[in-house]
């Protein structure tokens, strides 16, 4: 009795198979993805997976280059299990806004799906996709692949990884769109890895699919390096992506092979390297750098300011604090809300500023740098503070 009653064989002889296969599935995203492919993105927690995803989505929504790479524009589904429906939304207006897209411009070419809290694995899709009208899809974004693993799922397992992507490639021939799944690196230094050994669980997550592509930091803070691995194409050229929130932008000035390496390793019998202390930012880099004339949420520029100075949320609201304190920024309410938006003094904002041009009571005086801590114009920063690699 067999196991499959529906499949059919088809034998074929190897000129049959060239007549019907003429040409390649269309191309996607170009060097990388196909139409009915499947690509995973890989990175390390918190480096910005899913920021790349959404650009990736409103660029082939919209026919845009993405990342140094033409695309076809066809319409996109981003599945989310991962951040709140609330959190998605402001995310996705963050980076239409930063591509200057009004949400009339790709409305009808992206759809959302919010799965966070719904407990759906990957054949809880299925009434999805089988709804679907086969070309309707040009892209599907899964974000985070590891959330739709059935329960009770080996990650580590080969058969239970090559099972999930058996689903996804089913759900590929289904819909004919190409599949993205979003998925975080393993612990640890992923530098010396080769590109198919980047990724949290088994080896086969990269030998099932068509792209493996993943994101490791350079030695540049700031900046990571963009590869993959890649069947249908040539060989990928690595490139150095600069984090400009919200968006991920290619820098051609950096040497991709400059990658991130673990401070501590050395080859056996070479010399201890001297220990270089970062020189700390100062309120008035931290403004120039992060603070614009434009009204910005806070918690937008404490968030590039962690990115791009590597400092902690923790160091880059003490420096924010201090510069309103100065009067270099202006604090501001929104109405009806219980957020609050920051701008360069000279601005004037459209709400009344907390602090308008003087400076709380109680701001320390500036100090010299001593003890666990360094302090910065009246901004004490202590070394848990700054964020290590």
């Amino acid at each position: 009795m067999t196991q499959y009653p529906d499949l059919q064989f088809v034998r074929q002889s190897p000129s049959q198979l060239m007549r019907e296969h003429r040409v390649m599935d269309a191309v996607l995203i170009d060097g990388v993805l196909r139409r009915g492919e499947v690509m995973n993105i890989v990175a390390a927690p918190k480096m910005g997976k899913s920021w790349l995803a959404l650009g990736l989505a409103l660029a082939v929504a919209m026919g845009r280059p993405a990342l140094g790479m033409p695309t076809t524009q066809g319409k996109v589904l981003l599945i989310d299990n991962e951040l709140r429906p609330a959190t998605l939304a402001n995310r996705m207006k963050a980076v239409a806004d930063a591509m200057r897209l009004d949400v009339s411009d790709y409305d009808e070419w992206v759809e959302v799906v919010s799965l966070r809290g719904k407990l759906c694995d990957w054949a809880g899709l299925s009434p999805l996709f089988e709804a679907v009208r086969r070309d309707d899809l040009s892209l599907v974004i899964c974000d985070a692949a590891y959330r739709f693993a059935p329960k009770g799922a080996d990650e580590n397992g080969n058969g239970d990884v090559t099972a999930n992507y058996n689903v996804v490639d089913v759900f590929a021939q289904m819909t004919g769109a190409a599949f993205v799944l979003v998925h975080h690196s393993s612990k640890g230094e992923q530098t010396s890895k080769s590109i198919t050994d980047v990724g949290s669980g088994a080896g086969s997550q990269a030998r099932a699919c068509d792209t493996h592509m993943v994101l490791r930091p350079h030695e540049e803070p700031g900046v990571v390096v963009l590869d993959a691995v890649v069947k249908s194409f040539k060989e990928f050229s690595p490139r150095c992506l600069r984090f400009d929130w919200p968006m991920f932008t290619v820098d051609a000035t950096l040497d991709p092979a400059s990658l991130r390496r673990a401070g501590n390793r050395r080859v056996k019998g070479e010399a201890k390297p001297a220990k270089v202390v970062a020189k700390p930012l100062s309120v008035d880099e931290f403004v120039s750098r992060f603070v614009k004339e434009q009204p910005k949420p806070m918690g937008e520029v404490i968030a590039m300011a962690e990115v791009d100075a590597s400092i902690s949320a923790k160091a880059a609201r003490k420096l924010l604090d201090a510069a309103i304190g100065r009067g270099l920024v202006v604090k501001s309410k929104v109405p009806k809300s219980s957020a609050f938006t920051v701008a360069l003094a000279s601005v004037n904002c459209s709400t009344p500023p907390l602090y308008p041009l003087s400076p709380p009571p109680h701001t320390p005086p500036a100090k010299n740098a001593g003890g666990d801590g360094w302090v910065e114009e009246g901004v004490t920063v202590s070394k848990e503070d700054k964020q290590t690699e």
